[in-house]
């Protein structure tokens, strides 16, 4: 034997003796937890190979057999994965735990990427025998050296029975396994290699091949168990972070095609974790870094998404037509205003031609999200073609006509006078095109369709929402005109009962805008009305069709209302056009809430709570009226309004969910940003959105004087079109002595 052959079998035997000894001293606490088993309750685990020898970096799955002998029929949840790409609900413990690392650690918690995203599976239910599941070891587990193990599985899959402890979920402790894991073997990966055993394999050529097979890679890339999967997690969970963005850097550089949308974000993770790894002497299964490092982090790797991204789009233009398409939609998104600026690509030179290539949805995102990239007169032929085409989605026919007019205003006013003429209805009232002086003809012709089609017997519902029907889109139109003549004719529209609830809400909007008496009155006569499945959502949907009518003394009523989802849904209303009286009103039936309920909070504790049960739909009160005070757009919530809304809770459970909305510094700098759908600005500001600019002036005239107000366009917006909505919105702030900055002042990256 050599020396140095002697050296490495001595620290070999002294790791192997080291790992026992861990081993030996966690074996007690193991020990103990088994016994704590709720009784009749066990979990016995096993390989699926039968055998306990692997090298590092096989594939590991563990067979985990349940059973339930306690005769107390509780309740199995089976659940085989989440879409997050983790399941939380059995958990791998490893002695010693020094040697071992979670390979996906970086991914779920140094970026903050760790979500419950649900997964397709039967209901929780009693076994009726044994239960086996399957469980990938790699997925939690990275052995970092050959040695023994000792493993045991930790699950909540058993649920507690009866009505005082549902939910509550039982700790079952598995049976201990000595897994001997040996070096890796020295195998090179090939091309024909599965994706699976390349991200498990953790070597720096496997990590080349991930890299290269994700600038091939097509399809979907999020679904678990499809290559897409592995190569994206392989990737997260790599140690060779430079090896692969090398090769990522290398041949997206050179590429002429489109790539997949997942490579400039797997790109950013790896250059962002190699610039900014985590601290790994803060490793513990409830420590965190520092918040401030945590945040560093994520602002540079949204940055360097944004710089992926245009890399990704620079490779796909050079490309063909599908490949200029695809990459047009995909990398157009804005970047974070902290991100330095990216060089210009022209997007608007090379798409038009190729518009085509786009599905209807594409088209629709692209016109509706990303039209600053493609604005101009080459898109004219395009909105052309678009909205006489027959058969087109109303989402793209729509965005295709609000674009035809901000090009071709008088355009898209004829097409908007011969769409309603004609009875075609193709566009929806929001997105037509009509000039005051349009109004006479266009209501003459509206009323002679309501005659053709209530001749036919049509129903209301078919007018508002039915698919395929040649009248769609009829109802919305006429509640857009609002005459007593129009209206009166949908109040005596026969067999009005049998009507979706979007068409009863039109026709009440209607009664409102033409006579605010009579519609308040037919407010209260549709809350009142018990067959209806409808009340529950009326006020929420009035206050999106018409706000600027809905009677805010009648919502107030509501909240009392004695039917709970209907006072929810006041509530929400009130959260959205409210004024001070309407929060005022909240306050008082928060509290009253607050005064009935405590004391007796284990009446919440239901073992299969539904939406019937009266208990679940006070809860469902208690949580619109606490989201209405802290999100109402008619006033401003201070600190002691978010303690106050936290300390009113009744439960353990609200207070952790309120508790991050608790504190909070004074507000310093508020953003106006604006989007454009179908036809409709849309203005956003502190997490709320107004769609006329005299609404969001009484919300910019709440905040204090100190308060710096600045403008940011949308990526929806053209420059011009833009410049055109900061000018409106300046010259209102100035009526109201406000002023608002063209720009956010500038912040450090």
């Amino acid at each position: 034997m050599t020396v140095l052959a002697g050296v490495v079998a001595l620290l070999t035997a002294s790791s192997a003796t080291a790992q026992d000894a861990e081993q030996a001293k966690a074996q007690p606490e193991h020990t103990r937890r088994l016994a704590a088993n709720p009784e009749g309750l066990s979990l016995a685990i096993r390989t699926q190979r039968g055998t306990l020898r692997f090298a590092q970096g096989e594939l590991i799955t563990l067979e985990l057999e349940f059973r339930d002998d306690s005769g107390n029929r509780y309740s199995f949840n089976p659940i085989a994965y989440d879409r997050s790409g983790r399941l939380g609900v059995d958990r791998v413990v490893v002695a010693p735990a020094a040697d071992v690392e979670d390979p996906l650690h970086d991914y779920y918690r140094a970026l903050g990427f760790g979500f419950i995203g649900g997964g397709i599976s039967s209901l929780p239910a009693p076994l009726d025998g044994p239960r086996t599941l399957s469980l990938e070891l790699n997925e939690q587990v990275r052995f970092q050296r050959p040695g023994r193990y000792g493993i045991h599985v930790e699950s909540g899959r058993f649920e507690g029975g009866g009505r005082g402890a549902a939910h509550e979920r039982l700790i079952v402790v598995s049976n201990l396994l000595t897994l001997e894991i040996t070096a890796p073997a020295a195998k090179e990966p090939t091309e024909t290699m599965a994706a699976r055993a390349l991200r498990f394999a953790d070597t720096p050529g496997a990590a080349r091949e991930l890299a290269r097979r994700l600038l091939r890679l097509e399809g979907d890339a999020n679904r678990f168990g499809t290559d897409g999967h592995e190569i994206r997690f392989g990737l997260f969970s790599t140690r060779y972070r430079a090896e692969a963005l090398a090769v990522v850097r290398r041949e997206l550089m050179a590429a002429s095609r489109a790539v997949h949308d997942a490579v400039p974000t797997v790109a950013a993770f790896l250059e962002v974790m190699t610039a900014l790894p985590r601290d790994t002497s803060d490793d513990g299964p409830e420590a965190g870094e520092d918040a401030e490092r945590l945040r560093e982090r994520m602002r540079r790797y949204q940055c360097l998404v944004a710089f992926w991204q245009r890399h990704a789009l620079a490779a796909g233009l050079r490309g063909g037509p599908a490949d200029v398409a695809h990459a047009s939609v995909a990398f157009t998104e804005d970047a974070p205003p902290h991100c330095p600026a990216l060089p210009a690509v022209n997007v608007a030179r090379v798409l038009p031609p190729v518009f085509d290539h786009l599905s209807p949805a594409d088209q629709w995102r692209m016109l509706t999200y990303r039209w600053r990239h493609v604005a101009g007169a080459a898109m004219l032929p395009v909105l052309r073609q678009l909205v006489e085409a027959p058969g087109l989605q109303q989402e793209a026919a729509d965005a295709a006509l609000v674009r035809l007019g901000e090009l071709a205003p008088s355009e898209a006013e004829r097409v908007s006078r011969e769409d309603v003429a004609t009875g075609r209805f193709r566009f929806s009232a929001q997105a037509l095109r009509l000039r005051p002086a349009d109004t006479p003809l266009v209501t003459a012709s509206v009323m002679q369709h309501l005659a053709r089609v209530r001749d036919q017997s049509t129903a209301l519902s078919d007018l508002q929402d039915g698919a395929g029907t040649a009248s769609r889109g009829l109802l919305p139109t006429a509640v857009r005109l609002a005459s007593p003549r129009v209206c009166g004719a949908l109040e005596d529209w026969p067999s009005r009962s049998v009507v979706s609830c979007a068409a009863r809400a039109s026709v009440v909007a209607c009664a409102l805008a033409v006579d605010a008496s009579r519609g308040a009155s037919a407010v209260r006569e549709a809350l009142d009305d018990a067959s209806s499945r409808c009340r529950d959502s009326l006020p929420e949907t009035l206050a999106l069709v018409w706000p600027q009518r809905l009677p805010q003394d009648v919502l107030r009523e509501a909240l009392w209302h004695a039917d709970a989802s209907v006072a929810g849904s006041a509530a929400r209303a009130l959260a959205r056009v409210g004024d001070a009286d309407a929060r005022v009103a909240l306050w008082r039936r928060l509290d009253e809430w607050h005064a009935m309920w405590k004391g007796r909070e284990h009446e919440f504790r239901l073992a299969r709570p539904t939406l019937d049960d009266p208990v679940t739909q006070a809860l469902g009160l208690e949580r619109a009226l606490r989201e209405g005070l802290l999100r109402g757009r008619g006033w401003l919530t201070s600190a002691d309004d978010r303690l106050r809304v936290r300390d009113s809770c009744v439960t353990d459970a609200c207070r952790t969910e309120f508790s991050p909305f608790a504190g909070g510094p004074p507000h310093r700098l508020v953003l106006v940003q604006a989007e454009e759908w179908t036809g409709q600005t849309v203005y956003r500001v502190d997490g709320q959105s107004f769609d006329a600019l005299h609404e969001l002036m009484e919300r910019l005239v709440l905040y204090p004087k100190a308060v710096t107000i600045a403008w940011r366009a949308g990526s929806s917006h053209a420059p011009a079109r833009a410049a055109v909505l900061y000018k409106a919105l300046a010259t209102a702030a100035g009526r109201r002595g406000l002023t608002i900055l063209a720009q956010p002042p500038a912040v450090n990256p």
